[in-house]
């Protein structure tokens, strides 16, 4: 006689993944000259998690603000994420001084972090290090490592087991 005794079990595992959130070690927007007629702009934030996103803006006014289309790259490193966007623009586009800012978003936290700077046309020497803001959540300052972030992760397992037994006449 032969039977096959099949059992399946769901066993549902949860890995609770622990990391504590790090707002930016280092933020800022960066301006250099290119060369007489091309200003380079730069944001650069270090030492992030979760994932962020970066947009650069163009102030047009006090209220208005164009997005800036910029090269933006990402690079996890030691634990934390360094982003950088950076755009070249002419000094022709401008006609007085002009305010950039940079956004960075860590959606995951629901937190916002503004650097502003203004650009003066025909400056020989360009300011950094503009006013930062900090946008989101209940309060309004995060300490640089202090929030644990709880990723819950679900596995599903299936294990089939196959049961062979062959009798004898």
């Amino acid at each position: 006689m032969k039977w096959l005794d099949i059992h399946t079990w769901i066993i549902q595992l949860t890995i609770l993944l622990l990391h504590e959130i790090a707002s930016p070690s280092r933020f800022e927007i960066l301006q250099s000259r290119h060369d007489d007629d091309t200003i380079n702009i730069t944001c650069v934030a270090n030492g992030v998690f979760p994932e962020p996103k970066v947009s650069l803006w163009k102030h047009t006014g006090p209220v208005n603000r164009t997005k800036v289309h910029a090269y933006t790259e990402t690079a996890f490193r030691n634990g934390a994420y360094d982003i950088t966007a950076s755009v070249s623009l002419g000094d022709a586009e401008f006609s007085g001084p002009i305010t950039f800012s940079c956004d960075l978003k860590i959606a995951a936290i629901s937190k916002n972090f503004t650097v502003k700077t203004t650009f003066r046309p025909g400056s020989a020497m360009l300011t950094n290090y503009g006013s930062l803001s900090v946008r989101g959540g209940t309060g309004s300052q995060i300490p640089c490592s202090s929030m644990l972030l709880l990723l819950s992760i679900t596995v599903v397992l299936r294990i089939v087991m196959t049961n062979n037994v062959c009798g004898h006449s």
